[in-house]
């Protein structure tokens, strides 16, 4: 039967035990679904037992109906409050693995901690007969004879794949190693060497050269650019630039401070700010004498 009370006596004590009542359950879900061919079938004989007209038969299996109906509520019932077992169950026992896992990562962590700390400290003492090296002037030589730790801004990584590498590094170089004497590069090797097609001329000591004196030599300067005096055309303009580098067209040289052009009045006009307008044609010329009146004869 599977009655509450009777599963609750055979589980005797088991009750708490996850697989216990798991198995329990599926015993329970197996008979529930037993019931609708049981029932089925006590209807087909019902039915034939009244087609005899023998009721003393029907009268049994209507109580064999009765007792199935039974079955099925107590199923139900059971079936409730086995889950609810099951599933308080496999909650303790879970809890109960969380609190084991926590006990041994205690363990673990207060182990590793200790060993952690005797590892920072060593490492610390590591650090200090390098950095005394450097301090004592063997930069170079503690570069080659005493690898850096792996660590990040002074703090050690102990990532295993780091720390094999580090005792390669370190055992690659014995107290006895020496560090070698560059030797001299032969004179071939200071040739000057012909300079390629997009390279240009190293600039040398001459080329910084400054004037220091009227016998010094010098810098070579481009001389200034003459004003442009010559008469006007018409639609040109004379212009005075102020603006040092300003050219009046692309295929033009560009002009000095103060440097005195002829241009296009269209273009003098658009360029104003840059240059400015000192003559337009048919103005008087800039360098033209005033002209001479007659003196009055009495």
């Amino acid at each position: 039967m599977f009655g509450l009370t009777t599963l609750r006596g055979k589980l005797n004590g088991s009750a708490a035990d996850p697989p216990t009542l798991e198995a329990q359950l599926a015993e329970i879900q197996s008979a529930i679904e037993a019931l609708p061919e049981r029932q089925a079938e006590l209807a087909e004989r019902r039915l034939e037992a009244l087609r005899r007209d023998d009721d003393v038969q029907a009268r049994r299996i209507e109580a064999q109906q009765a007792d199935l109906a039974r079955d099925r509520d107590r199923l139900a019932d059971s079936k409730r409050h086995i889950g609810e077992q099951l599933r308080d169950a496999t909650a303790a026992a879970r809890q109960r693995r969380l609190l084991s896992h926590r006990a041994g990562y205690s363990v673990a962590a207060a182990e590793f901690l200790a060993s952690a700390r005797v590892t920072v400290a060593k490492h610390a003492a590591v650090v200090a007969v390098r950095e005394l090296a450097c301090r004592q002037g063997f930069e170079n030589e503690t570069t080659l004879m005493m690898p850096a730790t792996p660590n990040i801004n002074g703090n050690a990584l102990c990532a295993p794949q780091l720390l094999d590498l580090y005792a390669l590094a370190v055992a690659g170089q014995s107290s006895d190693t020496r560090i070698p004497t560059p030797k001299p590069l032969p004179t071939s090797a200071f040739r000057k060497r012909a300079l390629l097609p997009h390279q240009r001329a190293p600039i040398t000591d001459s080329a910084r050269a400054v004037r220091l004196g009227d016998g010094a030599p010098g810098i070579h300067r481009a001389e200034r650019t003459p004003d442009d005096l010559a008469p006007l055309e018409p639609g040109q303009a004379r212009v005075r630039v102020l603006r040092a580098g300003y050219s009046p067209a692309d295929n033009r040289p560009q002009a000095h401070y103060g440097q005195l052009l002829r241009m296009p009045i269209q273009a003098a006009q658009r360029a104003e700010g840059a240059i400015e307008i000192v003559e337009r044609y048919g103005d008087p010329a800039l360098n033209s004498a005033a002209p001479e009146v007659p003196e009055a004869r009495p």
